[in-house]
């Protein structure tokens, strides 16, 4: 509330119910969404086999580490002591990779390697292949890594924002009823500074996110955090770049629509989805998926689930103890 300015007293009252909080958006991602499958996009090793499997486009996983059992690399060679991690780091991976914790959420324990003379850059910081394995290993947050292929953003999205690092276009799916792949919303993730990741982290990251219109793939307006909790006002133009956003049309744009559908159809019973998909010189490729994402608020796409559903999942799950049942809803 803070963040989003609600809580200011120069917050337009009547625009509060355009909010939703995290605690109504989670009652409608648990009526839509079994929690039972949550693995399947929580993990991202399953994630990634399913993603594969489905053949549908994701950065390659070179190597899966587990903090307990061996390892993997991605012609199912085994990795099971620590000087067979070393040598597989030194000798088999490419020079430019991500390493990224199996469970994590806003970027958390994520890091961009370099490899460099005889060892490794970990930022600007040089390391040895040893730091890596060990680094992994003490994770406190997650009981296995993911060691996968850095894809970097088409020309027009990098020239727009002069960033390297990645920013990746937020696709919420909804497959209503009639069992049909609809779309809540899209949002592109900017990112400012010198942050490494796009996460917007309700604006407390420095990053900025804009909606994008869905039909044509036009950046809109962006939003960031403004100062002492004051309502954020839409801004026109890149904070750094000072190009204008509604100048972006986003490359691969109805081919990233289409990918964000398909995977939605092959991810049910999971009914509505935030994708993190990267558009990058060759396509859209799928970054992540998540199960129970955030509330991107300002945009009243609740009222299209209720309207959808014949009913209001957040009352249901005020009025009863029970989950909902499928006949809530029939």
């Amino acid at each position: 509330m803070y963040y989003d300015g609600l809580l200011h007293p120069d917050f337009p009252s009547g625009q509060i119910d355009y909010f939703l909080s995290r605690k109504e958006t989670t009652s409608i991602q648990l009526v839509l969404n079994p929690s039972h499958c949550s693995d399947m996009l929580k993990n991202k090793i399953l994630l990634y086999r399913y993603l594969e499997a489905a053949q549908l486009p994701h950065p390659k996983v070179f190597a899966i580490f587990d903090k307990t059992t061996a390892g993997v690399s991605s012609c199912n060679r085994m990795l099971q002591s620590r000087q067979d991690w070393i040598d597989y780091i030194r000798t088999e991976l490419p020079n430019d990779f991500i390493i990224k914790p199996a469970y994590g959420a806003k970027g958390m324990g994520v890091k961009h390697i370099q490899k460099h003379g005889n060892g490794l850059m970990d930022g600007k910081e040089a390391v040895d292949f040893s730091w890596l394995y060990d680094y992994m290993k003490s994770y406190p947050d997650s009981p296995a890594y993911i060691i996968q292929q850095r894809i970097i953003n088409h020309p027009a999205i990098v020239e727009f924002t002069e960033k390297q690092a990645l920013q990746t276009v937020r696709i919420i799916t909804y497959v209503n009823k009639r069992c049909e792949p609809d779309i809540l919303y899209a949002a592109i993730k900017f990112v400012c500074g010198k942050n490494t990741t796009d996460h917007y982290l309700w604006g407390r990251s420095g990053n900025v996110f804009s909606f994008i219109d869905v039909q044509h793939g036009q950046v809109k307006p962006a939003y960031s955090t403004s100062d002492a909790g004051k309502p954020a006002e839409p801004q026109t133009m890149h904070p750094e770049t000072q190009r204008r956003f509604d100048e972006l049309n986003l490359p691969f744009w109805q081919e990233t629509v289409q990918l964000a559908r398909c995977a939605a159809m092959l991810f049910l019973p999971v009914r509505c989805i935030g994708w993190d998909i990267a558009i990058t010189e060759a396509g859209p490729s799928i970054v992540e998926g998540n199960i129970w994402w955030d509330p991107y608020n300002r945009l009243a796409y609740k009222q299209r689930i209720v309207d959808d559903l014949g009913c209001d999942p957040f009352q249901i799950r005020l009025s009863q103890k029970r989950r909902p049942n499928v006949s809530d809803f029939t």
